[in-house]
């Protein structure tokens, strides 16, 4: 977990002063020079829901995906309204039965 986040970020600020420090070098032509990337151990991959709780946990979003994604068709064919209705179209909804999923 924090371990690997400060190995990535340790790597990052190396990399970015290298960067840096060969601009002013009298080396600043030299391309091989390198700098190891960090290891990392292998790791069971996470499903779906469990890699979206933790982005929701961690940076308090989903970043790459959300929950009802999943149920894209389930929530096109079966809702007949939606927060904007309510809000804005209340004539098109007064006295119906309404479905709304988000």
């Amino acid at each position: 977990g924090s371990n690997m986040i400060e190995k990535i970020i340790k790597f990052g600020v190396k990399y970015k002063n290298l960067k840096i420090n060969m601009k002013n070098s009298l080396f600043s032509n030299v391309k091989d020079i390198e700098i190891l990337e960090p290891k990392f151990k292998n790791c069971k991959k996470w499903n779906n829901i469990d890699l979206l709780k933790k982005e929701k946990e961690v940076i308090g979003m989903y970043l790459t995906s959300h929950p009802l994604n999943e149920y894209v068709y389930e929530t096109k064919y079966f809702t007949n309204a939606s927060l904007d209705d309510i809000n804005h179209n209340k004539e098109k909804i007064l006295g119906k039965k309404i479905n709304i999923c988000g």
